[in-house]
């Protein structure tokens, strides 16, 4: 027993350290200042036809480098890290849609991505980011896809559907997600790596603050406003792709939100999961490629 006890005494400090390393991240970074964030990003590819790419939660813009888009002369991909993501900044912030976009529409201005020919594409929470910057200008960009999009109206909502869900998806939803994100160099490790994630995307994955997550969760998650988005945007070409699988965004509701506008079409991949870019990458390109004419 005595050795039980001194175990879980050493758990409990590394959990206090953690949370008390982490806490102090947040304590002293500085608060968000528009004029002073420059977002990470990178350009693969050569080609005219220009793609910007956002990713998901908890994600960064290595998560987009599958297959062979570094040699594609077709396209020129725009991969960025989000505000409080990958080696983005990350500041005490509300990580509300302003501060997002915001952040997002100077790498836009800056490579002249709003020339009425860039095409917008985001996986998961990038997919509501990506819809919120459309259509703010949508005379900016030529067309949108939205990958995985997760469409929930509030915390009980998504916390009922994840209630057949994974231990790990149940801690980040729920009440106190919050303190869960807290402990993430922890669980960021590869013992705990599932055997289905790509070991760069798992490590990639702790390259964020709980407050940069927590923050975006709350207020982009948790606040689509995906009404308003829809009807800014009704004749904009748009392609949907998710997984009839997706254990962590309803497919039932991103099929009836396509259903919201004139010009849109869903791609079902079957079986497929939340996750559905890393495995259905070549089926993905090769479907935004046909729906927009691009080659």
């Amino acid at each position: 027993m005595t050795i039980i006890y001194y175990l879980l005494f050493i758990l409990l400090m590394l959990v206090m350290i953690v949370g008390l390393y982490e806490a102090s991240k947040i304590f002293w970074a500085p608060d968000f200042d528009l004029k002073k964030i420059k977002l990470n990003y990178e350009i693969l590819g050569s080609g005219s036809q220009k793609v910007l790419l956002l990713h998901g939660m908890a994600g960064t813009l290595d998560y987009w480098n599958r297959g062979d888009l570094e040699r594609d002369k077709t396209h020129s991909y725009f991969t960025v890290d989000l505000l409080g993501f990958g080696k983005s900044p990350k500041p005490k912030s509300s990580y509300n849609y302003y501060e997002h976009i915001s952040a997002i529409e100077k790498i836009v201005i800056k490579e002249k991505l709003n020339d009425g020919s860039t095409l917008v594409l985001g996986h998961s929470m990038g997919a509501l980011l990506a819809l919120a910057l459309v259509s703010k200008n949508p005379k900016w960009y030529k067309g949108l896809t939205l990958i995985s999009i997760p469409l929930f109206s509030n915390r009980d909502e998504i916390i009922e559907f994840h209630r057949n869900g994974s231990l790990f998806d149940k801690l980040s939803v729920g009440e106190y997600g919050i303190y869960f994100c807290m402990l993430h160099p922890i669980y960021f490790t590869e013992i705990f790596r599932p055997k289905e994630l790509p070991r760069d995307v798992f490590q990639n994955a702790s390259k964020h603050t709980w407050f940069s997550f927590d923050r975006s969760f709350k207020n982009i998650i948790l606040n689509s406003g995906n009404d308003e988005f829809a009807n800014k945007l009704k004749d904009k070409k748009i392609l949907f792709i998710h997984g009839d699988r997706d254990t962590s965004a309803p497919y039932s509701k991103a099929l009836k939100f396509s259903q919201s506008f004139d010009n849109s079409s869903l791609l079902t991949i079957k079986d497929g999961d939340h996750q559905i870019y890393l495995t259905n990458h070549e089926q993905i390109w090769k479907a935004f490629s046909n729906y927009f004419d691009v080659s």
